[in-house]
């Protein structure tokens, strides 16, 4: 027989970190797959940035604010 899981009231899930990590794991997905260079001379750094760099640091920034502060 399964126990319900036990869900803490602090810890509801975030829509927005939900929809961040779900973007950085697509961006390692698709880089991952596609024949592409991550710096182009064209495009520069961009399709790494928007991929990689961009969800990560939200994920980053969402962490850090969430995070209880020292006083």
């Amino acid at each position: 027989m399964r126990r319900p899981i036990a869900r803490c009231p602090d810890h509801a899930p975030d829509a927005m970190t939900l929809a961040a990590a779900t973007w950085l794991a697509s961006g390692i997905v698709l880089l991952g797959l596609t024949p592409l260079p991550l710096h182009d001379a064209t495009w520069g750094w961009s399709p790494a940035f928007w991929l990689l760099a961009a969800p990560a640091s939200l994920l980053v920034a969402r962490h850090l604010s969430t995070r209880p502060r020292r006083t």
